[in-house]
């Protein structure tokens, strides 16, 4: 059996910052709250890796709450990361302490059965699966770095990807 691959894309999330505010302290913040230090970088709350910028959630939640998790953080579920895959990986078990050994991204099968897309894009994530009747999410396992397709009402933690101000 062949191991499945991710295929990646760019998405655009300088859509997500249409207006730019100051803070009292001198941070930007934009409309959805987050703080960028001298209106540069990653917001507070992300660490950085290369010019990317992750968060993961506090508590496994189910996707529909992943993604407004995300985007009360000023994310996107992450879709992109292929470049920083193992620090991202690093990340992952340090942030979860053995905890969970996968984390939600942004993959849906929501068109067509068995066929798994990235959400901003709409390009396919990896090769097709066998339909299981019902829409689908993905998990990327931290172990194994694959994805797997799961029931997008199970729990997970997510992984975050805010835009990152150079």
């Amino acid at each position: 059996m062949r191991p499945t691959t991710i295929s990646t894309h760019i998405p655009s999330p300088t859509s997500m910052f249409p207006v730019q505010t100051t803070s009292k302290s001198g941070a930007s913040k934009d409309p959805l709250g987050c703080d960028y230090p001298n209106n540069r970088g990653c917001p507070v709350t992300h660490t950085e890796f290369n010019g990317k910028c992750f968060l993961i959630s506090d508590t496994p939640i189910d996707f529909i709450s992943g993604k407004l998790y995300c985007a009360h953080h000023c994310s996107l579920i992450s879709e992109d990361f292929s470049s920083v895959i193992r620090q991202v990986i690093r990340f992952s078990r340090e942030q979860l302490h053995d905890q969970s050994t996968s984390v939600y991204i942004g993959v849906q099968d929501k068109n067509q059965d068995g066929h798994f897309t990235w959400i901003s894009s709409g390009s396919p994530a990896f090769p097709p699966q066998t339909p299981r009747q019902g829409k689908y999410c993905a998990t990327l396992n931290i172990d194994s770095m694959r994805p797997t397709a799961v029931t997008c009402t199970e729990m997970y933690y997510v992984l975050c990807e805010a835009f990152y101000r150079s």
